[in-house]
This record gives C-alpha cells, structure tokens and sequence, in this order.
C-alpha cells in the first residue's frame, strides 16, 4: 500500500469515527462567525481602532483547523491524543502517514470552517464593511488571516503529537496567554494601529497584489510544512508508556 493510500485510510477512518463532528463544527464556526461580524461592524465603526480585534482573531484564527470531535473534547481527561498515536504506531502504518493525514485534515478544516466563519462574519458585518469595501477584498481578507492561522496551527500539531494532555493544555494557554500580553502593552503603549483595518484597506487598494495576502500565506504554508516535518522526526523518538 502506497503512502497516499495509507494516509486516506486514516482520513476516511477520522470521519467514519465521528460521524457528527463535521456537523457541530459546522455550527459552532457559523455561530463565531456571526459574533465575529458583530465585533467587526463595531470596529469599522470606530473612527480610531483598537487593537483588541487584532488578538481576538489572532488567538481565534488558529483554531479554524480543529474540529470539535470526541477526542477534542477528552484530550484534557483522557489524554486521548496520545493514545491515538499510540493506536496508529501499533499498526503497520508509517509515522509520515500519521502526521501527513493530520496536516491534512488540518488544511481541510481551514477551509470549510473558514468559509463557514468568515462567511458568517460578512453577513452580519454590516454597512461599515459593504459599503466601504467589496466581496473581493473581503475574501482576501478573510485568505490572509487563515494564514496566520496556519503558522500558529503548526505549532498546535506538534503539541498535540508530542505532549501529555495537560502539558498540550498549559502550553496553548501560554500562547493564548502572549496575545493578551501583547495586547495589554499595545494598549498601555496607547498605541492605535490595527491589522483589520490595515489588511482590509490594502486588499481593496491592491487587490491580489496586496503583500499582507503573500506575506502571511506563504509564511504560514512554509511554517506549518517546517511543523509537520519537525513533528514526524521527534514522534519516533517519543516515548508513550
């Protein structure tokens, strides 16, 4: 059986596991879109913006690659991301399938949710947003925002891949825990620079050349590939007992 063989066995195998997590991902992401969409129709309203819209979708970018599924919700109780690792590295399936599947349905997760989120978002953004700006810069918007999620989701892979639940916890904390960080000094800075006004007007202006597009996508492709590599070296020497 070939490599791709291998790693679609393990997609098709995710899916059939849990039959509803596409479903009530689905609806938890139309749900965040739409609060989403409020939060923007404020900002946009805002003749000087703040940067706490800029964390909010820093910290929240990264989880459009999870999906909510059983083991999602048990990593923390049930270390169950370890023993799925443990599940697959028992069978006769090689670690480069293992990891390439969950880049995957990583990548997959990013655009169905994103279309869902951001979908969601622009719906209920109201007249600061239509009005000023159109769908297509919209849309670029929204593209380059999955890739800084992508570069921070990366590194989520590796920890779900090479920690303890509860150390996987605590570390997604400190990170979540250095946005607000940074947001704390931007505003005690009184700094008033923002990366959706920014991103936004430069997507109208430029359209596909807009460099915030570029910048962000292919960092985030380039990281999250460095991530996934760097997960399939260090998973065999992880010791699971």
């Amino acid at each position: 059986m070939t490599l791709s063989q291998q790693v679609t066995q393990i997609i098709i195998k995710e899916f059939r596991q849990d039959k509803w997590m596409v479903l009530w991902t689905s609806v938890f992401m139309l749900y965040a879109g739409a609060s989403f969409g409020l939060m923007l129709k404020t900002a946009f309203q805002q003749t000087a913006p703040l940067p706490f819209y800029d964390i909010w979708l820093m910290i929240f970018t990264p989880m459009l690659g999870f999906y909510l599924s059983r083991r999602a919700f048990k990593y923390l109780s049930e270390d169950s991301y370890t023993q799925m690792l443990y599940f697959y590295k028992s069978l006769p399936i090689p670690t480069e399938a293992i990891v390439l599947s969950r880049g995957i349905l990583g990548l997959l997760a990013f655009v169905c949710n994103g279309v869902f989120f951001f979908g969601a978002a622009y719906l209920l953004s109201g007249e600061g947003i239509k009005e000023n700006y159109s769908l297509g810069a919209y849309i670029l918007f929204s593209i380059t925002w999955i890739g800084f999620g992508l570069m921070v989701y990366g590194m989520y892979i590796y920890l779900e891949f090479m920690k303890s639940g509860k150390r996987y916890f605590w570390m997604t904390m400190a990170v979540v825990g250095a946005f607000v960080l940074v947001l704390i000094g931007i505003q005690t800075a009184g700094l008033r620079f923002s990366l959706i006004h920014r991103i936004m007007a430069s997507s109208e202006e430029y359209g596909l050349m807009t460099p915030w597009l570029y910048i962000t996508v292919l960092t985030g492709l380039v990281s999250y590939g460095c991530s996934l590599r760097l997960t399939c070296r260090r998973i065999k020497k992880r010791d699971l007992m």
